[in-house]
C-alpha cells in the first residue's frame, strides 16, 4: 500500500471516529429527551419499532436497551469499516439524520405547550399514538 493511500485511510478513519462520537452523543440526547417526555407528559413516538417496544414492555429499561443496542450495532459496524469511503458517507448520513432529529425535538418542544394544553386528559389517553411510561412503577 502506498504511503499516500495509508495517510488518506488514517485521516478517513479519524473523521469517521469523530462522526461516530457525534452519533453517540446525539443518540444519547435523543434517548434522554424521549425518556423525559414519556415519563412526564407523554409523547407520540415516530419510530414504529420503538413505539411497539414502549407499548409491549411499558419499560424505560427495555426502551433504553433497544435504542442503545441499535446505536451500538450501527456504530460498531461503521467503526469496523472506518477506513472505507462508505463508512464515512454512512457516518455523515447518520449525523445528518440525528441533527435533523434535533431540529424536530426543538420544534416539538416549542409547540408542545400550545398543542397539549388545550387537550383534556381523556383526549390524550384516547389518542392511540400518545405514549407514556410510568418510571416510578418500574423503580419499585
Amino acid at each position: 500500500m502506498s504511503t499516500t493511500h495509508t495517510d488518506a485511510s488514517r485521516r478517513r478513519s479519524s473523521r469517521v471516529i469523530v462522526l461516530l462520537a457525534v452519533v453517540i452523543a446525539l443518540s444519547l440526547a435523543d434517548l434522554i429527551l424521549t425518556v423525559q417526555h414519556l415519563t412526564s407528559i407523554g409523547m407520540a413516538e415516530s419510530n414504529p419499532i420503538a413505539a411497539w417496544v414502549i407499548r409491549t414492555s411499558d419499560s424505560v429499561a427495555a426502551l433504553s436497551l433497544y435504542k442503545l443496542a441499535t446505536v451500538a450495532i450501527a456504530v460498531g459496524s461503521l467503526f469496523l469499516v472506518r477506513r472505507h469511503r462508505i463508512a464515512e458517507v454512512a457516518s455523515w448520513g447518520a449525523v445528518t439524520v440525528l441533527v435533523a432529529l434535533c431540529f424536530r425535538w426543538d420544534a416539538y418542544a416549542a409547540t408542545i405547550e400550545t398543542d397539549l394544553i388545550p387537550m383534556t386528559h381523556f383526549e390524550i389517553a384516547a389518542d392511540q399514538h400518545w405514549l407514556t411510561l410510568d418510571a416510578d412503577r418500574h423503580a419499585r
